[in-house]
């Protein structure tokens, strides 16, 4: 579709472009339906040079600095795919394009998917979909997981070579416990991973996990939300997306899904968009893994300051709110004029995005709560307790000078300009 012309208008629109290099996946997870095996489970590679030839075309006419690679297991393939990734750098040197890739990277690490992630350095990360990091939860969904010493070594070899690690898992998978799900964060935390993402589990149409069989067996319970910028009036008709996700199970419970939802905006705000990552950096020298300092902290919010008690209270409010019973209440909702006149204006709320720009704003009440909830979980020896308050000084000094607000931004400028 690149090469005969049929995508120009949507790269004069301003759409970013999207890519496969190989189609299908060898893997069969339940809750996915890439690699079904009635499906896609054959995995159908497409030509090198037709592959590059689309890039060129790609790179003389788009205007977004973005590329997506939408193969299923990217670096899986491993010369092939380090073809493809250096052609994808030299048109970085010589147009300035792209600027920045999203990969889905295979679920098997090599020392030959590193040197392809190693290739990109600069523009893309290192991204793992471990999912879960319990063997149980592994064997219910049919996933084979990375080993503990596999994972060593990548996070290792991106600390060495400057390529940042991204580990992601899904929430609410069959046989998950909270405490299982908790010590998979803990485990990347300890390992250094850079970015660390929670999705939700989501029952796709096709897949083995969206089967009766599979959903009372696990005794799964579903709710229905919106999906981001899935939504529209075409036309006089209301069009909206929305996705079944799992809220609870025989093994984990509903309230604590919304615990997590709190913590894993706690740890996206402060660790992966790094507004207080020095601070929990520091935890972890002090052997305090930043899920249980920030499982201190909800357990604490009534003695925060005000402004973050409440901001705590609201997100709490639109995580409950956002789900709906069924596809058919969320069109309900969402299908009136006001809403999707709202929805149309920025009204939709992807969470953790925006309880993360609403925090900002009182991100020193964040730090001096962080700062008291910290000293109370380290040692009260007074050697170690003294040494640690010295460094978090220093820690909260710069945390404090690294991120503006929107609002503290208007106010420099204001002042400038009188």
């Amino acid at each position: 579709p690149f090469q005969n012309g049929q995508v120009d208008e949507f790269f004069e629109d301003g759409l970013a472009a999207m890519i496969e290099t190989n189609r299908g996946c060898p893997f069969h997870c339940t809750f996915c339906v890439w690699g079904a095996q009635d499906n896609n489970s054959k995995v159908r590679q497409f030509s090198v040079d037709v592959v590059k030839a689309d890039l060129d075309y790609i790179a003389e006419r788009v205007q977004r600095e973005l590329l997506m690679i939408n193969d299923a297991n990217f670096g899986l393939f491993s010369n092939r795919d380090l073809e493809i990734a250096r052609h994808i750098k030299k048109l970085n040197h010589q147009r300035n394009w792209p600027v920045s890739i999203i990969v889905n990277w295979g679920q098997v690490r090599s020392d030959a998917s590193i040197t392809v992630a190693d290739e990109l350095k600069g523009i893309t990360m290192l991204r793992q979909s471990s999912q879960s990091q319990d063997d149980d939860v592994l064997a219910a969904i049919k996933r084979d997981n990375v080993p503990d010493a596999q994972w060593r070594y990548v996070a290792e070899e991106c600390r060495r070579d400057g390529i940042e690690s991204f580990a992601e898992l899904i929430i609410m998978l069959p046989g998950e416990t909270l405490e299982s799900y908790l010590n998979g964060l803990r485990y990347f935390f300890d390992l250094g991973i850079d970015c660390i993402n929670s999705n939700q589990c989501q029952l796709l149409e096709g897949a083995e996990m969206n089967t009766e069989e599979y959903r009372e067996k696990y005794a799964t319970k579903t709710t229905w939300r919106l999906l981001e910028n899935a939504y529209g009036s075409y036309h006089g008709n209301v069009c909206l997306e929305a996705e079944e996700i799992v809220v609870e199970t025989s093994t984990f419970s509903f309230e604590d899904n919304i615990l997590c939802r709190k913590l894993n905006w706690l740890i996206q705000m402060s660790w992966t968009l790094r507004r207080h990552n020095l601070i929990l950096r520091l935890l972890l020298e002090h052997q305090v893994n930043p899920v249980d300092f920030l499982l201190y902290v909800i357990s604490q919010i009534d003695r925060a300051p005000e402004e973050f008690r409440e901001l705590f209270k609201q997100f709490d409010k639109d995580a409950r709110d956002e789900l709906f019973p069924t596809y058919e209440h969320v069109v309900e909702h969402y299908s009136t004029d006001e809403k999707i006149k709202d929805l149309k204006s920025g009204g939709f709320k992807k969470l953790n995005t925006f309880y993360a720009g609403k925090a900002l704003v009182i991100n020193s009440q964040v730090i001096q709560f962080y700062r008291q909830m910290a000293k109370e979980l380290i040692s009260t020896q007074d050697s170690v307790a003294e040494q640690f308050e010295e460094m978090m000084k220093e820690c909260m000094l710069f945390t404090e000078e690294r991120s503006l607000s929107a609002k503290t931004i208007t106010e420099i400028e204001h002042e400038n300009t009188s």
